[in-house]
């Protein structure tokens, strides 16, 4: 449910960064989704104050590195990166913010497990539609705009759902 979130996260620092303007129907908008969110999180029997602090931080810095930055990135006046350039400068920033979390929670049960390999063919798969989808990803935020994205993105989780 903090997927539904996201949305109000982007648009509003979409507005702060000035890169959408502030409209009350946006922001009604916004508090309905806010408001309905609240209410799923409210009937949670097993709710935890520290289990949503941690989710709301984290839709905050996906949704402002991830959607928003790149938007500036690709729409900015003076910079003149297109997705592929964007994405030769992303990936090795990922890779290290990423790495560095994954090597601190993970590195003890890797070690103390005997079955520690790479899987070259599960590894070459996944990355073989990362790229596209990432690439898909950076042209769509070009061509419309990073909220745009995010509702697009909560829509097809609800369609997930049923199938």
């Amino acid at each position: 449910m903090f997927k539904a979130l996201m949305s109000i996260v982007v648009y509003s620092i979409s507005v702060l960064f000035k890169k959408d303007m502030f409209t009350s129907k946006g922001m009604a908008n916004m508090v309905s989704i806010s408001l309905g969110v609240g209410v799923t999180a409210h009937g949670e029997t097993k709710f935890d104050a520290w289990d949503v602090t941690l989710q709301l931080l984290m839709v905050v810095a996906v949704e402002l590195t991830h959607l928003v930055l790149i938007q500036i990135l690709l729409k900015s006046k003076g910079i003149s990166l297109n997705p592929i350039t964007l994405f030769y400068y992303i990936a090795p920033c990922c890779l290290v913010l990423l790495s560095i979390p994954s090597f601190i929670m993970e590195y003890a049960s890797l070690r103390d497990s005997s079955s520690f390999y790479i899987d070259i063919v599960t590894f070459g798969s996944n990355s073989t539609r990362a790229f596209p989808l990432n690439l898909d990803v950076f042209l769509q935020v070009r061509k419309t705009y990073a909220l745009t994205m995010n509702v697009v993105g909560v829509v097809k989780d609800r369609l997930l759902i049923p199938f």
